[in-house]
């Protein structure tokens, strides 16, 4: 029966290959790597571990509402240092990033999350 199945199995439209380039956004060059680097902020907050929760946000177009929830799920408030609206905006962080992301607005961005 599953043979079967996907036997029937049709490529992708144009319009559906559309609807994926939309869903996990146009611009992956966007997306932080994971690498770490930016792991030095004088603030103590968890650049990284934020980082990646606003890949979940550009992959998933998630709302803040949810995008909060994920940040207790993830444990990333509840890790004892500095949260996202403590950033003094001194640059390290951007300065170590290999992706050249705009972190400093990100954390900007996030903290509205978190104060929601």
């Amino acid at each position: 029966m599953a043979c079967h199945v996907a036997g029937e199995a049709l490529p992708f439209t144009d319009a559906d290959l559309e609807k994926i380039r939309k869903k996990i956004g146009d611009n992956m060059n966007s997306a932080c790597t994971g690498c770490g680097y930016c792991d030095n902020c004088p603030q103590d907050i968890p650049v990284p571990s934020y980082m990646q929760l606003y890949n979940e946000k550009q992959i998933f177009g998630s709302s803040d509402k949810e995008m909060k929830k994920l940040s207790y799920l993830y444990g990333i408030t509840e890790c004892h240092r500095a949260r996202a609206n403590e950033c003094i905006e001194c640059g390290q962080c951007e300065e170590a990033c290999t992706q050249h992301l705009n972190i400093i607005e990100r954390l900007k961005e996030i903290a509205s999350w978190e104060n929601k």
